[in-house]
C-alpha cells in the first residue's frame, strides 16, 4: 500500500504528464488539421464561418477523429453547443471563425491530457498488475495440471485476463474518470460550463 506522501508523488507525476500530453496534441499538425478539415467540412457556403448548426457538426466530425487516438471521448449536446457559440461570438453575429473555432475546441479537450495519460496508465500497469495479482492468487488456491503448466505458455494467462480486464473495466474506469473530470456535468456545469468561462474570461481580456 503507498502512503499519501506516495499518493501526492503520483498524482503530481500524472498532472505534468497530462499537460505535456495536452500540449503536444494541441500544438501537434494533427490537431490543427484536423480542426480545420472539420470547420472546411460544414462550411459549405464558403464564408469561413460557421452557424450554430454548422457548429455542433463540426464538432461531431472532431471528436470522431480525435476517438481514434483516445478512446472513448463524448462530445457535447446541442444543447451545450448553443451555450458554447454564445460564449464564444464576439462580435455578436451567431457565427464562428475558424480561430474561434479552434479556441472553443482547444478548450473543450481541455482535460484530453490527463485522460490519455489515465488510459496508458490503466492499460499498461494497473490492468497487468491486476491480472497477475489475480492468476498469483488462483494459482496458491488451484494448482494447475502439469500437462497445462508444459502446454501452455507462462504469459499466455497473463495476456488473456488483461486484455478481458482491459474489455469489462477500461470504459467503465474511463467513464468514472469523465465523470470527475466534468464535476458529474449536469446542469449547465461541467466541461460546457468551464468552457464557457474560459472563453468570457479571455473575452474580457481582449476588451
Amino acid at each position: 500500500m503507498m502512503d499519501n506522501e506516495n499518493v501526492k508523488k503520483v498524482a503530481a507525476w500524472c498532472k505534468i504528464q497530462s499537460e505535456r500530453v495536452k500540449q503536444q496534441i494541441f500544438s501537434s499538425d494533427y490537431f490543427k488539421k484536423t480542426v480545420k478539415q472539420a470547420f472546411e467540412a460544414v462550411d459549405l457556403d464558403l464564408s469561413d464561418s460557421i452557424d450554430e448548426k454548422e457548429l455542433y457538426v463540426a464538432i461531431l466530425l472532431l471528436y470522431l477523429q480525435l476517438a481514434k487516438i483516445v478512446r472513448g471521448l463524448v462530445p457535447p449536446s446541442h444543447a451545450d453547443v448553443c451555450t458554447i457559440l454564445k460564449a464564444a461570438d464576439k462580435n455578436g453575429e451567431g457565427v464562428l471563425s475558424l480561430d474561434e473555432f479552434t479556441h472553443v475546441i482547444t478548450i473543450l479537450l481541455k482535460d484530453i491530457g490527463g485522460r490519455v495519460v489515465i488510459q496508458l496508465v490503466l492499460m499498461f500497469i494497473v490492468i497487468p498488475l491486476l491480472s497477475y495479482f489475480i492468476l498469483t492468487v488462483i494459482g496458491f488456491v488451484y494448482k494447475p495440471h502439469w500437462l497445462l503448466v508444459m502446454l501452455v505458455p507462462e504469459a499466455v494467462p497473463l495476456l488473456v485476463l488483461s486484455t478481458l480486464l482491459s474489455i469489462l473495466l477500461l470504459p467503465q474506469l474511463l467513464q468514472r474518470f469523465d465523470e470527475y473530470a466534468v464535476g458529474g456535468g449536469g446542469g449547465g456545469g461541467g466541461a460546457t460550463g468551464e468552457a464557457s468561462s474560459g472563453i468570457d474570461v479571455n473575452k474580457k481580456k481582449e476588451e
